[in-house]
C-alpha cells in the first residue's frame, strides 16, 4: 500500500543545504553509554571482518545513494551489497529452494499476499535481538512513543518511515483546498458527477487501498459513508493516475480521490490549478501509511554482525536523517533534524488523531471493502 511518496525536487534542496554526509560511525559510538559501548564496538569489529551486508529490496537510485553516501561514510569497512528488485521476496525464496542463502536484510513492504506464508516458513527472524543501540531502543524517540511493526506479533517487520496519507486533490479554480476540513464535504450535492477516483473497486491494494480503510474504520464515516460516496455521488473511476490529474487540472472534475501525491505536486509545480488537501486539517483525523519503508532480517542472516550494524545504523538518528535527506520520506523518529525539509502535510505528528492503516491487523478488511465497493458498482 502506497500513497504518499517523496517529491523529486527535495533531494537537491537538502544536499544544497546540508551536503551529503551524516554523523560518522564514531559519532554514533560516542552517544552510547560506557556500559554498552564495548559490546557495540566488538560488533562493529566483527562486522568489518565479515566485510559486507547483503540487502535485498525496492530498487531506486535514491536507496543506493543512501548506502553509498551515508552508511559507507559511517562504516567504511562494511560494504553494502544492494540487490534492488521489486520481486525480492520471490527471488530469495527461489534462491533458498536451491540451497543459496544470500541476503541478510530485506527492505520493503510486508505484503498480505506473501508475508504470512514466509513468516510461517521461518524465513524471517525476530528483529528486536538485533537492536543494540540505546538510542534505537529508546521508544520515546519514535512516533507515538513506540516502535512500529507491520506484523501482529510486533517481531519481524519494523517500520522506520511513514507518511500522512493524502486522500483528496482539488482543482483550485473551483475549490479552495483549505476549505475542505471534513470528508463529509465530499457528499455535498454540488460535487455529484464532479469527482474522479482511483479505481479502488478493482481491489484495495496499491494507491488508495490503505487509505480507504481509514474511511471504512472511522466511527463517523464507515461503510455508510462509502455507500453514499460511491453509490450516490456518480464518481468516475480511473486506473490512470496522471489522467486523473489532467482531468482535474482541465476542470472536468473538481475533486480527485486517492491520487498519487507526486503526480499532483508535479502538476502544481508547473502551474496547473491543482493541490492536495492537507489531511492533517481534517476533523476526522488522517491515515498514516508506510509504503515500502520496513526492514526485515532473513533467517539465517549470512553476515549477522554486519546485519546488526546495518539495522542499528538505519534506525539511528544518523541513519534516519539520511533517510529524510536522500529518500525525502518522513522518518518515524521524532528527533531527526531534517523534518522541516519535508512537505509539512506528509509528516505525522505526535498527539494527533492518526490511524496507521498499513498494519497487518487491518489486512483482513481488503476483501470486505472490495466486496462492498463492487456491489455499489453494479
Amino acid at each position: 500500500m502506497v500513497s504518499c511518496v517523496p517529491v523529486w525536487a527535495i533531494s537537491l534542496l537538502v544536499v544544497a543545504l546540508f551536503g551529503a554526509g551524516t554523523a560518522t560511525g564514531a559519532s554514533v559510538t560516542r552517544q552510547i553509554p560506557d556500559g554498552s559501548r564495548a559490546d557495540w564496538e566488538a560488533t562493529v569489529s566483527a562486522a568489518k571482518k565479515e566485510g559486507k551486508v547483503v540487502v535485498y529490496g525496492v530498487p531506486g537510485v535514491d536507496v543506493d545513494k543512501l548506502f553509498k553516501e551515508h552508511f559507507a561514510v559511517d562504516f567504511p569497512g562494511i560494504k553494502v551489497e544492494s540487490v534492488p528488485d521489486r520481486n525480492a521476496m520471490e527471488r530469495f525464496v527461489a534462491e533458498r529452494r536451491a540451497g543459496r542463502y544470500i541476503p541478510d536484510v530485506y527492505l520493503g513492504s510486508a505484503s498480505s499476499t506473501e508475508f504470512p506464508s514466509l513468516r510461517a516458513q521461518g524465513i524471517f527472524q525476530p528483529l528486536r535481538p538485533f537492536l543494540l543501540l540505546p538510542e534505537v531502543l529508546d521508544e520515546s524517540k519514535w512516533f507515538e512513543g513506540k516502535l512500529w511493526f507491520v506484523d501482529k506479533e510486533e517481531k519481524y517487520s519494523l517500520i522506520y518511515a511513514a507518511a500522512v496519507g493524502t486522500l483528496i486533490a482539488v482543482n483550485t479554480n473551483l475549490i479552495n483546498p483549505n476549505e475542505i476540513t471534513s470528508y463529509n464535504q465530499l457528499l455535498d450535492p454540488r460535487w455529484r458527477g464532479k469527482i474522479v477516483s482511483n479505481d479502488v473497486v478493482r481491489g484495495t491494494s496499491g494507491t488508495g487501498g490503505g487509505l480507504i480503510k481509514f474511511l471504512y474504520l472511522h466511527p463517523n464515516l464507515g461503510a455508510n459513508f462509502l455507500k453514499r460516496l460511491f453509490g450516490d455521488m456518480d464518481v468516475t473511476f480511473s486506473r490512470d493516475m496522471r489522467q486523473m490529474i489532467d482531468w482535474l487540472a482541465q476542470g472536468r472534475f473538481a475533486i480527485a480521490l486517492f491520487p498519487a501525491w507526486t503526480d499532483t505536486e508535479k502538476a502544481r509545480r508547473i502551474g496547473l490549478p491543482v493541490a492536495m488537501v492537507n489531511s492533517k486539517r481534517m476533523k476526522e483525523g488522517f491515515p498514516v501509511v508506510s509504503g515500502r519503508r520496513a526492514v526485515m532480517v532473513l533467517n539465517p542472516a549470512p553476515h549477522p554482525n554486519a546485519t546488526k550494524v546495518f539495522v542499528n545504523w538505519l534506525l539511528s538518528r544518523a541513519g534516519q536523517t539520511g533517510v529524510e535527506r536522500v529518500l525525502t520520506y518522513p522518518s518515524l523518529r521524532v528527533d531527526t533534524p531534517t523534518k522541516n525539509l519535508l512537505p509539512e502535510l506528509l509528516v505525522p505528528e505526535k498527539g494527533t488523531d492518526a490511524l496507521f492503516v498499513s498494519l497487518e491487523k487491518y489486512w483482513h478488511l481488503d476483501n470486505e471493502i472490495h466486496q462492498l465497493l463492487k456491489s455499489l458498482k453494479k
